[in-house]
């Protein structure tokens, strides 16, 4: 019995995965572009973004750990003139093998100083100013808990901040295997829980 609903809550949530991943493929057939520094005024209705002229700087960022490494980085995404200590309403999201490569070198570092040395060294990659395209996390996709850790790390985060994750991209095909699969899972579960009752 308690096997049954582990399965048939893996099949829900195949479901649930595959129809959020469904809408959100009807509804954003293309991203939408606006400027870095204008997504606070537009407020965009849509998950499947293009943000343009994006200022990212590696030092800023919050990450999350996993066995003492860094296996993801939350990079504030700032318009032109923004600076530290303005308020942040994107944060990007990105495993990128490089960065993971230098923020875990660079969490080693002792001093204030050598911090400044690295960052001197490795500017070009740690500090840019480049278009940012993906999903912004929602439903099945959010973890409620990560974005309530997120925002007690950095006060400068906005209470409706969107995490948007680095170039994702709706899956239509995806989508509609994890809902079919979980539809015939769920179903499977029926007929044989029908069927051991007939018997």
């Amino acid at each position: 019995m308690q096997l049954g609903c582990i399965v048939a809550f893996a099949a829900l949530y195949m479901m649930w995965m595959g129809g959020q991943g469904l809408y959100t493929s009807i509804k954003n057939r293309a991203p939408m572009e606006l400027t870095c520094g204008s997504y606070d005024e537009v407020k965009p209705n849509k998950e499947w973004l293009k943000l343009t002229g994006c200022e990212l700087n590696v030092l800023e960022s919050s990450y999350m750990e996993e066995n003492g490494k860094v296996t993801e980085l939350y990079i504030p995404a700032r318009g032109p003139g923004e600076e530290e200590g303005d308020t942040i309403h994107v944060l990007l999201a990105t495993d990128d093998k490089d960065l993971l490569a230098l923020t875990n070198e660079m969490i080693q570092l002792e001093s204030e100083a050598e911090l400044m040395s690295y960052f001197a060294k490795y500017r070009s990659q740690l500090y840019t100013t480049r278009d940012i395209q993906g999903l912004v996390r929602y439903g099945v996709n959010l973890d409620d808990s990560d974005r309530s850790d997120l925002q007690g790390l950095d006060d400068t985060l906005a209470p409706d901040f969107v995490i948007v994750d680095d170039g994702e991209a709706p899956g239509l095909g995806k989508s509609l295997g994890l809902f079919g699969g979980g539809s015939v899972l769920l179903l499977g579960i029926g007929a044989a829980a029908a069927g051991g009752k007939d018997g």
